[in-house]
């Protein structure tokens, strides 16, 4: 993948993704509903491929990208026992990429330090494990 626009590395995966809808309004990071699976693709310490199993209606997409609505994500990475619960906002969809219709990017918001440190441990780790350079 052309990284040459990307602030933060980003490595490919194959990690499932439980996924959620909520007002941009809720915080909560240690509450997660009844989520729907997802696969993450694609991640970074500061954003997320996932691949849907169907695509997000027009009015659903429109509500993320204008910030009315964001994405909580339950990702359980590698060697972790507990899932990081994670907040982001939709900044992409595979309409608008030339990517299938059920890809969508999204940006990491109110991340917390530990969070960060865990996903900057898995994508080093990965970028490692594939004779990857550090930047």
């Amino acid at each position: 993948m052309n990284n040459s626009k990307r602030r933060f590395e980003r490595v490919n995966c194959d990690l499932p993704v439980l996924y959620e809808f909520v007002k941009w309004k809720i915080n909560d990071h240690e509450h997660f509903g009844n989520g729907s699976q997802a696969h993450c693709v694609d991640i970074s310490i500061a954003g997320i491929g996932v691949n849907t199993p169907i695509p997000l209606t027009k009015r659903l997409a429109a509500q993320l990208l204008k910030g009315t609505k964001k994405i909580r994500l339950s990702i359980t990475l590698p060697d972790k026992d507990d899932p990081e619960v994670l907040f982001a906002r939709l900044i992409w969809s595979g309409n608008s990429k030339n990517a299938p219709s059920n890809r969508y990017g999204f940006l990491f918001i109110d991340i917390t330090e530990n969070q960060f440190k865990h996903l900057q441990d898995y994508v080093n780790n990965s970028l490692k494990m594939n004779g990857q350079a550090l930047s």
